[in-house]
């Protein structure tokens, strides 16, 4: 029997309202139901709505299924994943509108309704309205295809407490007509609303006459490809971190991410090796360059930051960056006018007295797609260490991959040269800009850790809370602009092989 209407029980004064409803929907629309009972005393619970149904006259009703499931919100979302027919989950209590009935309502799956009976439900109503804005169109179904109306009627609260009958009018007989005539009220919201709508619902529950229901539509394919299938998926077959381990990361990388003495000496430090290296055309200089610079930590921690939905890390793991970025190019640029004014007999020079770039110079002038890879796969290879304590030593690996101070301190020493005038001799791919082209090099392997560790991190465990509209919505729209970003720097690196 494919169930497609489940009633959750979790206290005695859900019992007599919601088999109520749910024998309605269930017999107005033909769909199969059945209870799960969530509380402190389950078969007491179960054994009450047992003895309810085998009073009922109905012969369908010793049919419907009783089930008792455990008091957490993850076993009852387990459970309703077993139930791939299920269409709506009736939530009782919106007037006990608590935390954990909330949980329940912004994570499961399928539909829910949350609703409060008030008086009516067992009259017949003369008309639906909706408050709110039927984006999944589930309280259209509900009205079409369970309450028999073909359209909702849109008011809003104040329209819904006008419609109200006073205490005057009560005894007359237009309020009797009112109270035989009572319409039920849909108010349509999502997952990401509970909070306001928790509040609207207790507005509408006053001025409403007849029932009440909250009603949550369906999440769209792709919201339910987001936020249910591929989650399950990378759970299944990527060993998550856990919690003790994720908070020790966090704090890490948010820690080191932050701008102090120890960052910008490192920096320094790390771009007056890459210069020598770059100069004297020395590749094991630079790899220890690389080794000493600190800036794949802030990119991780922005990477970090995208994955939680952390704005205020992001924000400060980013000026650390632009700042690390401006001390390097300084440093370089100082360097090489240093070594113009004090120790020329370190450059080459041609025949007509222009400066001779070094092979590993001319080579971060010009990034290709293979960079951009390099880059990608570095990031996520850095971060997935990071997740892991016993891969600490590929860190290093990583950190030599991504390449991220050598092309600050090319432009910072192509700026310091200008003057004296560059050679193309030497250059594989003939003129080309020497300080925009170290640049988009480092942008590139920038954006592309920042974006690999953030995927990274996310598949390993580290994710927001749900039900955080604000830092959901930010981090979706950032993680966009930067793909968008990346995207746009590859097209033009691509026209530019």
């Amino acid at each position: 029997m494919n169930i497609e209407v489940a009633l959750l029980v979790m206290s005695e004064s859900d019992i007599a309202s919601g088999l109520k409803l749910a024998q309605l929907i269930s017999t107005r629309g033909g769909f199969c139901f059945q209870v799960l009972v969530v509380g402190d005393q389950p078969a007491m619970l179960e054994k009450q709505i047992q003895s309810r149904l085998a009073g009922q006259s109905s012969a369908t009703s010793a049919e419907i299924p009783v089930r008792s499931l455990p008091s957490d919100v993850d076993g009852l979302i387990t459970h309703l994943d077993t139930l791939p027919a299920l269409r709506v989950l009736l939530l009782p209590g919106l007037d006990q509108f608590n935390d954990f009935r909330k949980r329940i309502f912004r994570k499961a799956h399928t539909t829910v309704v949350c609703f409060e009976p008030h008086r009516g439900l067992e009259k017949e109503p003369d008309s639906l309205w909706l408050v709110g804005e039927d984006e999944g169109k589930f309280a259209q179904w509900l009205s079409e295809h369970v309450m028999a109306y073909p359209r909702l009627t849109p008011v809003t609260l104040e329209q819904l407490d006008q419609q109200q009958p006073d205490a005057a009018a009560e005894s007359s007989s237009h309020g009797t007509a009112w109270q035989q005539q009572a319409a039920w009220v849909l108010l349509s919201t999502s997952a990401k609303s509970t909070d306001a709508a928790s509040k609207v619902s207790k507005q509408a529950i006053e001025a409403a006459v007849g029932p009440v229901l909250l009603v949550r539509g369906e999440s769209s394919w792709y919201q339910g490809l987001l936020e249910r299938q591929l989650p399950a998926l990378v759970q299944r077959y990527v060993p998550q971190m856990e919690r003790a381990e994720r908070q020790l990361l966090a704090e890490q990388l948010s820690k080191f991410s932050q701008l102090d003495f120890e960052f910008i000496a490192l920096i320094c430090a790390s771009t007056f090796l890459a210069s020598f290296g770059l100069l004297q055309n020395s590749a094991a200089v630079i790899i220890g360059a690389m080794l000493v610079a600190p800036l794949m930590t802030p990119i991780l921690g922005a990477g970090l930051s995208l994955a939680h939905g952390n704005r205020p890390l992001f924000r400060g793991s980013l000026f650390t960056i632009c700042i690390g970025f401006l001390a390097a190019l300084t440093t370089s640029f100082s360097f090489g006018l240093l070594v113009c004014g004090l120790a020329p007999s370190l450059l080459a020079y041609a025949a007509d007295g222009r400066v001779i770039l070094t092979s590993e110079m001319w080579s971060r002038t010009h990034p290709t797609t293979i960079d951009f890879f390099v880059g990608l796969v570095g990031g996520s290879a850095a971060a997935f260490a990071r997740t892991r304590t016993h891969l600490a030593d590929a860190l290093a690996g990583a950190a030599i991959a991504a390449a991220l101070v050598p092309p600050i301190a090319t432009a910072g020493l192509h700026l310091s040269l200008w003057t004296q005038g560059i050679s193309e001799e030497g250059a594989p791919w003939g003129d080309t800009n020497l300080f925009f082209g170290p640049v988009l090099l480092f942008v590139v392997n920038m954006l592309t850790i920042m974006i690999g560790s953030s995927f990274v991190l996310w598949s390993c465990g580290i994710r927001g809370e749900r039900g955080r509209p604000t830092r959901d919505r930010w981090a979706t729209r950032m993680t966009v602009l930067l793909l968008t970003l990346t995207s746009l720097v590859l097209v033009w690196i691509v026209q530019h092989s």
